[in-house]
């Protein structure tokens, strides 16, 4: 009998434990997330949940969720320099001044690299207004957004001829649903030629080949035009743009 009466007390006891239990978790409010609860310790589970958003996206219509994640940069350094190797690097500074330095140029974002016992620092533009690198010339020009360094090619009375070099990242691939490797944006690098008319500093790009021609005043027919032909000069090689104004600078005297 007083077997019987603990058993049925036991059994009240676990009876209450329960509904006190059920009335804590109101109905609705379930943690059914697991993605907080996974420790990701390798890749596969890094890339399964998103761990910015508890919501992972379902992508492309298969059945499987990835992260998005923004895509890897790659910084090549020898798109990013203009050359990799440190060179003497003379400067001229704004105040009239010149120092001799060991320096690179660093075409990625428009910056003169300077190499010290101390470390490698970071000339500030807006103190620069030319520059020499190795046996190269640069012009530091104010824009509206900051300052641009050309490269001078050479100089005439009425203008520079110059380019901007620049390397701009890219948008990754176009991938499809089954490509799992990873969105890269790579560096292009590219040089803008131009002129830079002296008397009044404007800049006036050259867009293309037959640009170049009608900027020099090589016209079809005439003999800069014939001498451009005849050597078989590339208008998008700098090189060569400089052989063909030194023909027709010559023409003048």
């Amino acid at each position: 009998m007083i077997t019987a009466v603990r058993f049925i007390a036991c059994l009240l006891c676990l009876l209450s434990l329960a509904n006190i239990q059920a009335q804590e978790t109101p109905v609705g409010e379930e943690n059914t997330d697991m993605t907080e609860q996974v420790q990701a310790n390798d890749r596969s589970l890094n890339d399964m949940f998103n761990r910015q958003n508890p919501i992972p996206s379902l992508q492309g219509g298969g059945a499987f969720y990835v992260s998005n994640p923004p895509p890897a940069i790659e910084l090549d350094p020898k798109i990013a320099y203009y050359r990799t190797e440190w060179d003497t690097l003379v400067l001229k500074m704004m105040t009239g001044k010149t120092v001799e330095l060991t320096g690179r140029y660093r075409i990625f974002d428009q910056k003169f690299e300077i190499k010290t016992a101390e470390g490698i620092f970071e000339m500030r533009s807006n103190l620069v207004s030319e520059a020499q690198l190795g046996r190269d010339y640069f012009k530091v020009i104010k824009t509206y957004a900051g300052e641009d360094i050309l490269q001078v090619y050479c100089k005439t009375a009425d203008y520079w001829f110059a380019g901007i070099h620049s390397a701009e990242l890219q948008d990754p691939r176009t991938k499809n649903m089954f490509d799992t490797s990873e969105d890269i944006r790579k560096l292009k690098r590219k040089e803008t030629l131009m002129l830079v008319y002296t008397e009044n500093g404007l800049q006036v790009p050259m867009k293309n080949k037959r640009q170049v021609l009608t900027m020099l005043g090589a016209y079809k027919g005439s003999s800069a035009w014939q001498y451009a032909k005849k050597e078989n000069l590339d208008m998008s090689v700098p090189a060569d743009v400089v052989k063909l104004i030194t023909f027709i600078e010559k023409e003048k005297l």
